[in-house]
């Protein structure tokens, strides 16, 4: 896999404002998609992490909007009354 595609620990830790150690320690417990060792030092794919960090910035589609779950909530406290 060539370099570019890959990022070391610092660099994911830069690229997330997280401490090198916290980046380890995720990729161990397999947090971190696209992790995997090269030796004794951990590498991350970055087209997965970049679909990783899009996901995380994506809306979830199936939470109401607080509009909408306002008006359900006055719903059924008038129906349960």
């Amino acid at each position: 896999m060539s370099e570019s595609r890959s990022l070391t620990v610092q660099q994911l830790a830069e690229r997330w404002q997280r401490r090198p150690e916290w980046v380890t320690q995720a990729a161990r417990q397999g947090q971190i998609p696209g992790a995997w060792k090269l030796g004794h030092f951990w590498r991350f794919r970055l087209l997965e992490l970049a679909a990783y960090e899009e996901a995380q910035q994506a809306p979830n589609i199936f939470e109401l909007s607080p509009g909408v779950a306002r008006r359900r909530s006055k719903g059924r406290r008038a129906r349960g009354s």
